[in-house]
């Protein structure tokens, strides 16, 4: 029978590669046998046992797509800024997250939207891209969305401002 790392390394010369749900053990057994991984597509529940010390900084992958499933955030930062770690050389990335509404006000608002990890870990990356779905719950009252929409662009906009193509895109 053959382990996952098994089956990894039939593949050292895969360059794109988009696969589903993975957790940090399968990102580091793909990192460390597709040396030649340029794009890599892949979905992830938040792990917040991953560290990214044990994960070989790949140096040929230039652009990542990660969907994070559940509504979990705030709390899926920690765990993707550990996967970016291991790819300095990023160009693009996208992030594709989703949140409740009774909570985009109280954390989008000052959210940092990885732009510190970004600025000190990823010096090459050209586009970022964030998508963003915002599911609806039960209304408050006095609860104006497009204000705070309007808001949470402007903070993403201030903060990614002029370093490298950057888009946010809301999805109510």
């Amino acid at each position: 029978m053959h382990t996952m790392a098994d089956k990894w390394r039939l593949f050292p010369l895969l360059r794109i590669l988009k696969i589903g749900l993975i957790n940090s053990l399968d990102y580091r057994t793909i990192l460390s046998t597709c040396h030649h991984l340029y794009s890599f597509e892949f979905l992830l529940f938040s792990e917040h046992n991953f560290s990214s010390s044990h994960v070989t900084s790949h140096r040929n992958l230039k652009r990542m797509n990660i969907k994070v499933l559940g509504t979990i955030w705030p709390g899926e930062e920690h765990t993707i800024q550990n996967y970016l770690l291991s790819a300095p050389n990023l160009e693009r990335l996208t992030i594709f997250q989703s949140i409740y509404r009774p909570k985009m006000e109280e954390f989008l608002l000052n959210y940092d939207w990885y732009a510190t990890t970004i600025n000190v870990h990823l010096l090459l990356l050209q586009q970022f891209r964030f998508y963003v779905h915002i599911t609806p719950t039960e209304e408050r009252t006095g609860f104006d969305v497009n204000n705070i929409l309007r808001q949470i662009e402007n903070n993403f906009k201030n903060i990614h401002d002029k370093r490298y193509q950057s888009q946010l895109i809301i999805k109510t």
